[in-house]
């Protein structure tokens, strides 16, 4: 595997797969309901969507790298996967019940069009913590999508409610070694769930 895929996941099971990516994803898996309209956005792999499939709901998975498409058909069906570039949605294109969206909006140069886009009722997104940790563009130098920044809360709420999103829920995950999600902002990964 080329350095430019490295930071993907790249697991046939959730076994292999980072624990703190799987926290996110039982934490917005316990929000699906039955026949609920979900969409994965920037879904990888595919573990994340199919997940919140298991657990009832009508999943559909879109991720920029046609490569993780093709294996999350393969490793994690049953939820609907298509190769697209969240920031290149037209507005108001996206309708679910729940959108999905967990380490993306930094690797956007910007989030806004998707945001638009994303017409939903709840929304889950997260993004690393600025204030505690920082942006050095260098530590992602090699990776295919870099990050382009990192949001103090202030930051990533004022992004969501400039979107048209209310913030109703503020969680975090400490780090990466201790994955728990939890309420509140001093974490390093923040977790916001949103209504429109």
């Amino acid at each position: 595997m080329d350095i430019i895929n490295q930071s993907r996941q790249w697991e046939t099971a959730l076994v292999g797969v980072s624990a703190h990516h799987v926290k996110r994803y039982m934490f917005a898996a316990n929000r699906v309901g039955q026949n609920m309209r979900v969409l994965d956005a920037a879904c990888g792999c595919g573990y994340g969507a199919w997940l919140m499939f298991c657990v009832g709901g009508y999943v559909d998975g879109i991720d920029i790298s046609g490569e993780t498409i093709t294996f999350a058909k393969m490793h994690y069906p049953g939820p609907r996967y298509v190769c697209a570039d969240l920031a290149k949605l037209p507005e108001r294109s996206i309708d679910h019940d729940l959108i999905v969206s967990f380490e993306t909006l930094e690797h956007l140069a910007d989030p806004k069009p998707f945001l638009q886009a994303a017409q939903c009722k709840t929304l889950i997104a997260s993004v690393p913590h600025e204030e505690l940790y920082p942006f050095k563009p260098e530590t992602f130098k090699n990776d295919e999508y870099p990050h382009r920044r990192h949001y103090t809360p202030a930051q990533f709420e004022g992004l969501l409610r400039g979107c048209g999103f209310r913030v109703t829920e503020s969680w975090c995950q400490t780090g990466k070694e201790y994955c728990d999600v939890r309420l509140g902002t001093d974490g390093k990964f923040l977790i916001y769930v949103c209504e429109r």
